[in-house]
C-alpha cells in the first residue's frame, strides 16, 4: 500500500508540474528565476574565491608573524644569556682585580696590558707585553713578577717573602726599590 501511495503522490506531483509548465508566463518566470539563481551562484563563487584568497593571505601573515615572534624570543633569550655571561665575566674580572690588583686593558687585543693598582696608597703601574714575543707561561710569570715588585715597592709585602733580592728587582727600578726598602727601616 505504501508503494501505491508513493506512486499516486508522484503522479499527482507530475500532473501539477505539467499544468504549471503549460502556462508560458510560468515558464518565463521559471527561466528568470534560473537566470537569477545562476547570477547569484556566480557572485557567491566569486566572493568565496576572494574570501579564500584573503584567508590564505591572512594565514601567511600569521605564519610570518609567528616566525618573527619565535625569532624575537630566541634573540631575546640569546641577549639575556649574553648579558648574564657579561655580568659573570665582569664579576670574575672584579674578583681578579681585587685579588691581584690588576685592571687589564681589554680594548687592546694584540697585546696583554693593563695597570697594577694600589687603591689605598693611590699607586698605579702600567704594564704591557706583546703576546707574540713570549709564551703564555712567560707572560704570566712576568705579570706576577711585576705584581710582586709593585707590592714590595708599595710596602705591602717583603721581598724576601718571595725570594726576591735587590738585584732581582734591578730591571724594575733599583733606586726606587732601595730607597723605599731602606727608608722604611729594613
Amino acid at each position: 500500500m505504501a508503494r501505491k501511495v508513493d506512486a499516486e503522490k508522484l503522479i499527482s506531483y507530475s500532473d501539477d508540474l505539467v499544468q504549471f509548465l503549460k502556462n508560458e508566463k510560468d515558464i518565463n518566470f521559471l527561466k528568470h528565476c534560473v537566470k537569477q539563481s545562476d547570477g547569484l551562484r556566480s557572485r557567491c563563487l566569486s566572493d568565496h574565491a576572494g574570501v579564500q584568497t584573503s584567508l590564505q593571505a591572512i594565514t601567511a601573515q600569521i605564519k610570518d608573524l609567528e616566525e618573527q615572534t619565535s625569532f624575537i624570543e630566541e634573540r631575546s633569550q640569546f641577549l639575556n644569556k649574553l648579558q648574564q655571561d657579561e655580568m659573570k665575566a665582569m664579576m670574575k674580572l672584579s674578583m681578579h682585580a681585587s685579588v691581584t690588583n690588576i685592571i687589564p686593558d681589554l680594548n687592546e687585543q694584540s697585546k696583554i696590558s693593563g695597570h697594577i693598582v694600589d687603591k689605598e696608597k693611590k699607586g698605579v703601574e702600567k704594564f704591557e707585553f706583546n703576546s707574540q714575543e713570549r709564551s703564555d707561561f712567560d707572560t704570566c710569570n712576568a705579570i706576577w713578577k711585576k705584581i710582586i715588585r709593585f707590592l714590595v715597592y708599595r710596602r705591602q709585602i717583603m721581598p724576601n717573602d718571595y725570594g726576591m733580592t735587590e738585584e732581582s728587582c734591578s730591571s724594575w727600578n733599583k733606586e726606587k726599590w732601595r730607597t723605599s726598602y731602606l727608608f722604611h727601616g729594613h
